[in-house]
């Protein structure tokens, strides 16, 4: 299990703009990342393969926790759930 932190607003292509924040940024990031991964393969020896599929549990501040701690807890109960939903 990997874990990824992102901080920022989504920046707009066009200045002085932003497409989302917060949790709606965050929720454009982690299907960013999903998308990206589903669309690789990768070489294991002489296979090629494709992963299966990426869960990821996304949190903001202040909503879901004040420290980096808070945060990281939240983030992890929002994966497992995600994953007990696709399975």
């Amino acid at each position: 299990a990997d874990r990824v932190l992102h901080q920022h607003p989504l920046p707009d292509p066009r200045p002085g703009r932003v497409i989302a924040t917060g949790a709606a940024a965050a929720a454009v990031v982690a299907q960013r990342i999903s998308d990206g991964i589903a669309r690789h393969r990768f070489m294991a020896g002489r296979d090629l393969l494709q992963i299966p599929g990426v869960s990821l549990g996304t949190a903001t501040f202040p909503q879901d926790g004040a420290t980096a701690e808070e945060l990281l807890e939240a983030a992890d109960a929002t994966l497992y759930r995600q994953k007990r939903r696709a399975s």
